[in-house]
């Protein structure tokens, strides 16, 4: 259980909090290593990795220096008793690099983000993309950022996508974007993300609470940062000022 956290505006990542990795990137390699996975496991194995993704000083782009480690990591915990894991993430690189990643909807994405606009707070996206995130959002009945929007879950204040904005997490500038557009201050929100070394260094920079979502308890039993483990989860320990 989660401390009760006071707030008005909660902001989200959509990589690991909205969306998670595509099934087939894990399979596809799985087959090709010749070894059979359980479809189950491979939710877990991104948390999992995104514990090598450490809240570390970063200077420049995150992504290349963690991004071994982290295909390690999501390889370690498909496969704990495969003899060439770092074979197998190898493959994994190649089939990130092939196929959209962040394509399938987070199991807690939709009921969570109702249960945050049932408690009042004010909500956001900020998220590293492509370009296609509102759209993404919209065609998958998540989110949008037209008020009374029949065709999606919740109406939410702003989605800030990187490529759009032209800005990046770990920047502060990226985060401005989204405080600016809502008219609220840093003191007033919280961040939910899922790769420490982007998420909270992010979220630090720009004065913003950060929140790690840690579905499966990757980060043990005492983690180095605060963690939930599901938007439901978060929003039942809200208070909204």
């Amino acid at each position: 259980m989660i401390d009760t956290i006071t707030c008005t505006t909660v902001l989200l990542d959509a990589g690991g909090i909205l969306y998670i990795p595509d099934h087939d990137i894990a399979l596809n390699a799985a087959r090709a290593f010749g070894v059979a996975l359980d479809p189950e496991d491979i939710d877990a194995a991104h948390y999992a990795a995104c514990v090598a993704f450490e809240a570390i000083a970063v200077v420049g782009d995150p992504h290349e220096p963690f991004w071994g480690p982290y295909l390690e990591r999501y390889a370690a915990a498909l496969f704990p008793d495969c003899e060439s894991p770092l074979g197998f993430a190898e493959l994994l690189r190649v089939e990130f690099r092939r196929i959209p990643i962040w394509q399938r909807i987070a199991p807690d994405a939709i009921a969570g983000l109702a249960a945050l606009q049932a408690t009042g707070a004010r909500l956001g996206i900020v998220s590293n993309h492509n370009g296609t995130l509102a759209a993404m959002l919209h065609r998958d009945g998540i989110a949008s950022i037209r008020h009374n929007d029949p065709e999606v879950a919740v109406c939410v204040e702003t989605i800030i996508d990187s490529h759009v904005v032209g800005l990046r997490k770990p920047g502060a500038e990226v985060f401005h974007c989204a405080l600016r557009n809502m008219n609220v201050s840093a003191d007033d929100c919280i961040y939910v993300g899922d790769m420490p070394a982007i998420d909270v260094v992010g979220a630090h920079n720009a004065g913003i609470r950060p929140l790690v979502m840690d579905p499966h308890g990757a980060h043990g039993l005492q983690p180095r940062y605060a963690t939930i483990r599901s938007l439901r989860e978060l929003a039942a320990n809200l208070i909204v000022q």
